[in-house]
């Protein structure tokens, strides 16, 4: 006879997928329009646009509503959102994107709606008179129309707030403009929509909402407990319907390979001596018997505009460098290890003398140790996710800068013996024949999904051999 009791494990999974999926829907954000929005219209009749006025929390779109200025050319609503990198990360990995208006009022507008026009390529949140007639295209037709009830109406907007998101500097840009535009010449009728604007009431003002994936989650969970409840005899379909989605997910995610950002560039500094890019670089020992200060690997990154997008949205970031080889005599290590160090808020350009002692954070210590020793090709990433988001987000054009040095940085005048190869062009020890570059491996979010429904898979698993 089969048990008809809902299985806990499968119930849990249920309960713990909606959760997630709720907590993930709730966390919405939220992008405030630019204070730059204008009302443009055209006051001379030649439908070009020659003239702006800054709203003061609503604007009304459509017959001006000066009789001194009479016009067949109605007034339309310029509105721009500024983004930060933290916005475009966002973005980036959305389900979707909203934009949500509040409409106050509607005067005299049978016949007449509201269509959203869009710019594209848009690197400036300031309005040219020009831009009254020169949006890309429609987006939304009749977005707001005589019978759209008043308050907050909101519009899907996500394909194209994702394309221009990805562009370096973008600002997103909307028009809200009457159609048709050929207005009666009457100051005594508006013809108006009212729209609130920036300086509007707290939740008022136009914004762009952002929700992060997966709300799918919430309703796979709901759909579950609700098979359990309907047809309990199906014991383990529900179950394994819910993982197999679960994973899924995560597999389409993890399949995302990860970004490989590449060094701007790479070289060894030693103290009284100038900065230099090599083939390789000894991180030690110099080479020279009158000098006992150590070689220290200065490595640098500057991303573009879409890589750090990607960093800022990262699950985990790492720094990814092959050591060649060690000295002659891996004994002659004994007591010394090569430490990993980060710049904070610099800009490199090159590499250069004055690096050597630059104030620099620890990242990670005993990056190579002396038990490395005698190895050869030893690929080893560094987990970096924190220090370079950090310094991906300070600026349009900062870098990500490290060092590796050995500690304690005093070293015996021997020549050569204290020594650990990092390469940074070209692999030494093979002859010079396989790039070894140093790089920043960019892993997207998330694989968990995956994960989590292989686990919940085993115990089921180990639960029916039970």
């Amino acid at each position: 006879m089969l048990n008809r009791r809902p299985q806990p494990l499968a119930m849990f999974i249920a309960v713990m997928m909606f959760a997630v999926g709720f907590v993930a829907t709730a966390d919405a954000g939220t992008i405030i329009a630019s204070g730059q929005n204008r009302g443009l219209y055209d006051n001379n009749d030649d439908e070009l646009g020659n003239a702006q006025q800054t709203p003061a929390g609503s604007l009304a779109i459509g017959e001006r509503n000066s009789s001194t200025q009479p016009t067949t050319d109605e007034l339309r609503y310029w509105l721009p959102f500024e983004l930060t990198l933290s916005d475009r990360a966002e973005i980036a990995t959305s389900s979707q994107v909203l934009l949500s208006i509040n409409l106050v009022d509607k005067q005299n507008v049978a016949g007449y709606a509201i269509d959203i026009w869009y710019y594209t390529g848009r690197t400036s949140a300031v309005a040219v008179n020009a831009d009254y007639q020169n949006a890309d295209g429609v987006l939304i037709n009749d977005a707001i129309t005589a019978t759209t009830a008043n308050g907050i109406v909101t519009w899907d907007v996500t394909s194209f707030v994702k394309s221009e998101a990805a562009l370096a500097g973008s600002v997103i840009v909307f028009n809200l403009q009457m159609d048709p535009a050929d207005l009666p010449d009457e100051n005594t009728t508006k013809n108006n929509y009212i729209v609130s604007t920036v300086g509007a009431a707290a939740g008022l003002e136009p914004t762009l909402s952002i929700i992060p994936e997966p709300a799918t989650f919430a309703l796979l969970g709901l759909g579950t407990l609700m098979l359990f409840r309907r047809r309990r005899m199906l014991r383990h379909a529900p179950a394994l319907a819910a993982l197999a989605l679960a994973m899924m997910i995560g597999f389409n995610n993890a399949a995302q390979a990860a970004t490989v950002v590449a060094a701007s560039d790479a070289g060894r500094v030693i103290d009284g001596g100038g900065g230099f890019s090599a083939e390789f670089v000894a991180v030690g020992e110099p080479g020279s018997n009158n000098e006992d200060n150590e070689g220290r690997f200065i490595v640098f990154f500057t991303p573009d505009a879409a890589e750090r997008i990607q960093i800022a949205a990262a699950s985990e970031i790492t720094l990814d460098i092959r050591l060649d080889r060690t000295g002659d005599n891996s004994a002659d290590l004994a007591g010394f290890a090569v430490d990993l160090y980060g710049f904070e808020d610099v800009e490199f350009t090159g590499i250069n003398a004055t690096q050597y002692h630059q104030a620099a954070t620890l990242v990670q210590a005993d990056a190579f140790t002396a038990a490395d020793g005698g190895q050869v090709d030893l690929d080893r990433s560094f987990d970096v996710t924190a220090f370079a988001k950090a310094e991906a987000a300070r600026s349009a054009t900062s870098t990500i800068a490290f060092r590796l040095q050995v500690n304690p940085d005093t070293l015996p005048i021997v020549d050569g013996k204290q020594v650990f190869w990092a390469l940074e062009g070209v692999d030494f020890a093979n002859g010079g024949a396989v790039p070894v570059e140093p790089t920043l491996s960019v892993i997207p979010e998330p694989a968990t999904a995956a994960m989590f429904g292989l686990g919940a898979l085993a115990l089921m698993r180990r639960r029916r051999s039970h």
